[in-house]
């Protein structure tokens, strides 16, 4: 279902990857050396830290630029109002599937 948006930020042989290896854990570092992070931190004060300066930021810019960059970073995201519900379906089937619920039961 949020393939779309995760292919968008790891592309798509990342996450074919990822989908492939379903069994495989991968670890944090993996995810931000593909790009699905921007940063990775294992301790919570740093992170708060962190979220409070990107805030700040943030905060301290231009409304107008931060509606327009959104408009930049969400382009060609137009059909996914179509798209997650149509992948959130076959999500849906394929979980209900007899093989994987048969898959479920067995774990």
């Amino acid at each position: 279902m949020i393939e779309p948006a995760v292919s968008r930020k790891i592309g798509t042989t990342a996450f074919a990857q990822l989908s492939l290896d379903s069994t495989e854990w991968k670890r944090a570092q993996w995810g931000l050396d593909k790009g699905l992070y921007a940063e990775c931190v294992n301790d919570n004060k740093i992170l708060d830290q962190i979220i409070n300066e990107k805030a700040k930021i943030f905060a301290s810019y231009a409304p107008e630029a931060c509606r327009e960059l959104r408009k930049l970073h969400w382009k060609d995201t137009q059909d996914w109002e179509n798209l997650l519900p149509k992948n959130a379906k076959i999500t849906g089937q394929l979980a209900l599937s007899d093989f994987s619920q048969k898959k479920i039961k067995s774990l």
